[in-house]
C-alpha cells in the first residue's frame, strides 16, 4: 500500500509537473497558428495589391488603346475628305476655291 500510494503521489507530481510544459505547448502551437494565419493574410494582401496594380495597368493600356483608336479614325476621315476634294477638283478641273462655291 505505501509503495501503491508513493506511486500515485509520485504521479500525480508527475502530472503537475508536466501542465506547465503541456500549457506551453499549447501556446506555443497557438503563436505558430497566428503567426500562420498573419503570414497568409500578408500573403493575400500582397496578391490582392499585385492583381489590383495589373488591373490598373491594363485600365490605363485600354485607355490608351482606345485614344489611339480615335486618333486613328480622326486621321483616316480627314485622309477621306482630302483624297475626296481631290477627285472632285479632277474631275472637275477646277480649283479648291471654285469647288467649294459649287458646294454651297
Amino acid at each position: 500500500m505505501l509503495v501503491s500510494n508513493n506511486l500515485e503521489t509520485g504521479n500525480a507530481a508527475y502530472v503537475r509537473q508536466m501542465e506547465p510544459a503541456a500549457s506551453r505547448k499549447d501556446s506555443s502551437k497557438e503563436q505558430k497558428t497566428q503567426e500562420t494565419e498573419q503570414a497568409a493574410e500578408l500573403t493575400l494582401s500582397s496578391r490582392i495589391k499585385q492583381i489590383a496594380e495589373e488591373n490598373v495597368l491594363s485600365a490605363g493600356s485600354s485607355i490608351l488603346d482606345v485614344s489611339k483608336a480615335e486618333d486613328m479614325i480622326r486621321q483616316a476621315n480627314l485622309n477621306i475628305l482630302n483624297e475626296a476634294d481631290d477627285a472632285v477638283k479632277v474631275q472637275s478641273g477646277q480649283t479648291s476655291a471654285a469647288v467649294m462655291e459649287l458646294l454651297k
